[in-house]
């Protein structure tokens, strides 16, 4: 699992379409890839930005390291409309000051 001390994991059941991981400012860690993806990638999005495409078909037990990539906007996935598979995403919320 990709994750550092004090981080939130948060299982994402891609069948489900677009969901909003968190609506406040984090950074991401990493993802896991704990079923196959289908034949389609995934978006990981800073509101309307791709900051991250896990590519299609990546096979369960991948991990992508995203170096606490920052999301300020919101932390959102976006899988293809008929994307399959399941993943966790690793982050904390970023530092106020």
């Amino acid at each position: 699992m990709v994750g550092n001390k004090g981080t939130t994991p948060k299982a994402v059941d891609l069948s489900n379409g677009t969901i909003t991981v968190s609506e406040k400012a984090v950074t991401l860690s990493g993802v896991f890839i704990n079923v196959v993806l289908s034949a389609h990638s995934v978006a990981i999005k800073n509101g309307t930005d791709t900051l991250f495409t896990i590519p299609a078909s990546a096979a369960a037990g991948n991990s992508y390291d995203c170096d606490n990539a920052e999301f300020t906007d919101n932390l959102i996935v976006e899988p293809n409309a008929s994307g399959t598979g399941n993943i966790t995403l690793t982050f904390k919320p970023m530092a106020q000051g």
